[in-house]
């Protein structure tokens, strides 16, 4: 779609696994200025300990990274990433030093590049939660049907149309909030179907009630927060109320959902707040 459409690739970010190839495992490198498309992945900590990087295993992973030590979500990141010939993935627990408090400090502050810079965001909705593989998603029978839905902001690949995207384990989790509303384009894997959403303008139900209410007088949802943060509605497109309430909405839609580290409030609404300034 020509909304969606990337110029160019951007810088990649600080460190970036290097997903390799069925010969060679994959391994964290760091580009310096390197010019590349990159994938990035949202995912759910959980409960369990999850794999990472510290100062003490840095220059492990810079080696390699044993595949069937990772946890099912990351590892279907690294298949999909080499099926779709994407060289780059972003994990935040593997590109970020954990036990370094700069390097948090630093690369936390970055999230909003790093997912608007994407070239794709994979939302591992199964994630931290039990949910096995991507690959483990029922297959529909029916066919596959396509349909744009303005209430939804996603294309949703079911046989019912009804169904809205799940309310799954990691649409409660406050840094997955940020990261869906600054990515370009999210392939969301929930327990029952795939979603995508790209900045592509939605389309009613009914096209011949298409509304052409001034956009200051309209309900400021989920929607209208999508096409803020895609650049398709700029600051200047809205009164003084309206950035308000646009401000007030995200901060609703925030204080209802989950942070597993208290000091993370703040750090996982910073992107969006960059969006105002």
């Amino acid at each position: 779609h020509s909304h969606c459409s990337i110029s160019s690739p951007t810088l990649l970010p600080t460190r970036v696994i290097d997903v390799g190839d069925r010969n060679n495992p994959p391994f964290l490198f760091e580009p310096g200025e390197l010019v590349a498309p990159y994938i990035a992945l949202s995912h759910c900590w959980g409960k369990n300990p999850i794999v990472r990087t510290t100062t003490g295993t840095l220059a492990q992973r810079k080696q390699g990274i044993e595949m069937s030590l990772l946890p099912s979500d990351f590892r279907d990141a690294i298949v999909i990433a080499r099926r779709l010939d994407v060289r780059y993935l972003w994990i935040d627990s593997l590109c970020i030093i954990q036990d370094d408090q700069l390097d948090w400090q630093t690369e936390s502050a970055k999230m909003c590049t790093i997912y608007q810079d994407a070239l794709l965001t994979i939302s591992a909705g199964l994630s931290g939660h039990g949910g096995g593989s991507f690959f483990s998603i029922p297959h529909t029978t029916s066919g596959i049907f396509v349909r744009e839905r303005r209430a939804l902001q996603h294309y949703q690949f079911s046989s019912d149309f009804l169904i809205p995207l799940p309310s799954n384990h990691i649409a409660r989790r406050a840094w997955v909030f940020q990261e869906r509303l600054l990515s370009t384009r999210v392939l969301n894997f929930t327990r029952s179907e795939i979603v995508w959403e790209c900045k592509t303008e939605d389309v009613a139900d009914d096209p011949e009630n298409e509304s052409d209410v001034p956009l200051q007088l309209a309900e400021l949802s989920t929607q209208t927060l999508k096409l803020f943060f895609e650049d398709q509605i700029s600051v200047e497109d809205l009164s003084s109320k309206g950035l308000v309430l646009l401000w007030v909405n995200i901060i609703i839609h925030y204080s209802a959902l989950q942070l597993s580290h208290p000091k993370d409030r703040l750090p996982a609404l910073s992107g969006l707040a960059k969006r105002f300034q």
